[in-house]
């Protein structure tokens, strides 16, 4: 499973979301704004090759292989 997060956060580091996001993956969860340093979102799980990111409130599944968001859901619980 740790093998599992470390991949996908390195293939999250160099895709286009991330750039587009402005964030940098810290420890192979957590997203943190390249400009301000504060904790964005993390990533919470890595199911058939695809990454789920709660990313400031929302949920997204990205798919590392065509580097293209498959899915993202609403704020939920607040």
């Amino acid at each position: 499973m740790a093998a599992d997060f470390s991949q996908a956060a390195e293939q999250f580091r160099k895709s286009k979301l991330a750039e587009a996001l402005r964030v940098e993956v810290v420890g192979d969860r957590l997203l943190v704004d390249v400009e301000t340093g504060r904790v964005r979102g993390y990533i919470i799980a890595v199911r058939k090759g695809r990454v789920r990111i709660r990313v400031d409130g929302y949920t997204v599944v990205w798919d590392p292989e065509t580097d293209t968001v498959v899915w993202a859901g609403g704020r939920g619980q607040q």
